[in-house]
Order: C-alpha cells, then sequence, then structure tokens
C-alpha cells in the first residue's frame, strides 16, 4: 500500500504478521519482535487486545489502573475473556498495590 511504500521509503523496516481471529496473530507478532531483539514490550491495550494477551497467557505483569467510579452494566470490561462461569476465572497475584490520588494502581501476575 501506498503508506507502506512512504515509510519504507524513509527507511523504515517492514514486516508483516498473519490476521487471526479478525485480528492479528499476537503469538507471530511477539517472535517478530524477538526476532528483531525486542524482548519487552508495553501494551497499552483496550478490552478485545487486553483479553487476547490474558487468555493466550503471554502476559507477565498487568498494570491496573482503577477509579473509584462505577460505569454500570453499559461499561466497558477491563478485559473481554471467555469465561462461562466463576471456575473459569483467571487467578493473580498482586505485587505492588499504590494509592494515586483517588486512583489505585495494582501490578498484578499470573498466579
Amino acid at each position: 500500500t501506498a503508506p507502506a511504500q512512504d515509510l519504507a521509503a524513509l527507511g523504515v523496516g517492514l514486516t508483516g504478521v498473519a490476521w487471526k481471529d479478525n485480528g492479528i496473530d499476537v503469538r507471530e507478532l511477539l517472535d517478530s519482535l524477538g526476532e528483531l531483539g525486542i524482548n519487552e514490550l508495553l501494551v497499552e491495550a483496550g478490552p478485545t487486545l487486553a483479553g487476547t494477551f490474558i487468555n493466550e497467557r503471554l502476559v507477565d505483569e498487568l498494570w491496573l489502573y482503577q477509579a473509584p467510579v462505577f460505569l454500570g452494566s453499559t461499561g466497558r470490561p477491563t478485559a473481554n475473556l471467555p469465561l462461562e462461569s466463576m471456575a473459569d476465572k483467571v487467578q493473580w497475584k498482586v505485587l505492588d498495590r499504590r494509592q494515586l490520588g483517588e486512583d489505585q494502581r495494582l501490578i498484578l501476575a499470573p498466579a
């Protein structure tokens, strides 16, 4: 495409990854980044991408910021996860908990 060609003309390296389930194949993306020597990645994500990384067990740490508000039944979830019951829950351990003004920051790791 033209934007990709424009970036390549500026010396930007480009690579492609496969499309999977209406999104990129994140495992292939991480493998491609690893081949480039990138072994740490910060992902700031909405519920769909966060859910993908969590569901595929690709998260070492999760930084969760919480505000003291309720969004109600139309609010967006933190992560879209295909959980059918409480037995399917994803358990985490708390590495750090801090108060930031009125908000709270949790640093979590998979249990």
